[in-house]
């Protein structure tokens, strides 16, 4: 059962039929022969295989003088009207810009020099203190950076933070050393 609502109508038929197409007898449309003058390929060299002459189509060069300069005694001093419309004075400035250098002088101390040497200390003579070089040498690095930024507090705390680390990489490779020389002793 075809549906009423359907698009297009079942009954309509597809394409639609009428005086829209052209009738079949007349399909495809003839159009008139073209009539081209023969033409040869490729087209004859006017030259023959050599330079064309000098005087082909260009003109002769023209000497060009630049204009006079004026001299002494052709200047004319302007009317006094013309004087008064021509009296324009225009100033342009370039655009400047202005360079300010400062120097950050900062008064928080960062430790960086002794935490490079207590690094280097510990790397040669005890490997178990380089737990608490290593983060002292970053944070010492991390205070220099905010001191330089202006932020002070936060230097401070890093600053602060790499001492006590640098105290106790002392204090470890101490005991280690203690705890060593003790066990060697006892042993010999």
């Amino acid at each position: 059962m075809a549906d009423p609502n359907a698009y297009p109508p079942p009954d309509a038929g597809y394409p639609p039929q009428g005086t829209a197409y052209p009738p079949a007898d007349q399909y495809p449309p003839q159009y008139p022969p073209q009539q081209y003058p023969p033409q040869q390929y490729p087209p004859p060299d006017p030259y023959q295989g050599q330079y064309p002459p000098a005087d082909a189509g260009y003109p002769p060069p023209q000497p060009q003088m630049p204009p006079p300069y004026p001299g002494p005694g052709d200047y004319k001093p302007p009317d006094a009207q013309q004087q008064a419309q021509t009296n324009v004075v225009v100033v342009a400035a370039q655009p400047t810009t202005q360079t300010i250098v400062t120097h950050v002088v900062s008064d928080v101390p960062d430790y960086f020099v002794l935490s490079i040497v207590m690094t280097i200390l510990c790397v040669f003579f005890n490997f178990c203190a380089l737990v608490c070089t290593i983060p002292a040498l970053f944070l010492s690095i991390q205070a220099r950076e905010e001191a330089l930024r202006g932020e002070r507090v936060i230097a401070l705390q890093h600053a602060r933070t790499s001492l006590y680390l640098n105290i106790a990489a002392v204090v470890f490779a101490v005991v280690v050393w203690i705890i060593w020389i003790a066990s060697v002793a006892s042993s010999g």
